[in-house]
């Protein structure tokens, strides 16, 4: 009888313990889940702004270096603050389209007194910001007259879409180019439009 019993609760422990299919199935998720939270970490630390109070700030605008970053000074006088429109991004200037988009940027704001409503202040330390010019967007300009990107996030195209979307159909600006490339993937070929000097 001990002999059976033995052999039946062996049994049972066979059936019951996880078979190295099962080990190997267990690991694999794991692993997944682990990509997969580290992906959203380091997606939201290096793409996703800072959400912060909002705060509207007035003031001259003194340097436009690219066309969706600008250079204001607060009309408190304090020390300028680096800006970059909210929503748009635009080629890189050293990028095909990139000094067009600057120079479209400067004739929209260059030199004007503006008021700008910052939300969020990006990894690099700009605020992010939305811009009225005579009751238009800059933002939607940039995009809609083919000098920017509606700035994408995962699947979606972002709240410039149906802006860019008319650009392309009209063939404007930048999409009068056969495959105009978006800077993201401009900045993962080359980085930067600055090289570092060699000391």
């Amino acid at each position: 009888m001990k002999v059976k019993n033995l052999e039946k609760t062996a049994s049972s422990q066979r059936t019951s313990m996880p078979r190295a299919a099962d080990y190997a199935f267990i690991q694999n998720w794991q692993r997944l889940l682990h990509l997969d939270a580290m992906t959203w970490v380091w997606g939201l630390w290096l793409v996703s702004p800072i959400l912060w109070a909002s705060e509207t700030l007035t003031g001259l605008v003194i340097s436009i270096p690219d066309g969706d970053t600008l250079w204001l000074q607060p009309d408190n006088a304090s020390a300028p603050r680096k800006l970059r429109l909210l929503g748009v991004d635009a080629p890189e200037i050293c990028q095909a389209g990139g000094i067009a988009s600057r120079d479209a940027l400067i004739r929209l704001i260059g030199h004007r007194r503006v008021s700008v409503t910052a939300k969020y202040v990006d990894v690099y330390g700009r605020d992010l910001v939305r811009i009225q010019m005579n009751g238009q967007d800059v933002a939607a300009q940039m995009v809609r007259s083919g000098h920017a990107w509606s700035n994408r996030w995962h699947k979606s195209l972002g709240q410039y879409a149906a802006d860019e979307a008319f650009a392309h159909q009209a063939k404007v600006g930048l999409f009068a180019q056969p495959t105009p490339e978006l800077p993201r993937d401009f900045r993962k070929r080359f980085r930067t439009c600055y090289p570092e000097t060699p000391r």
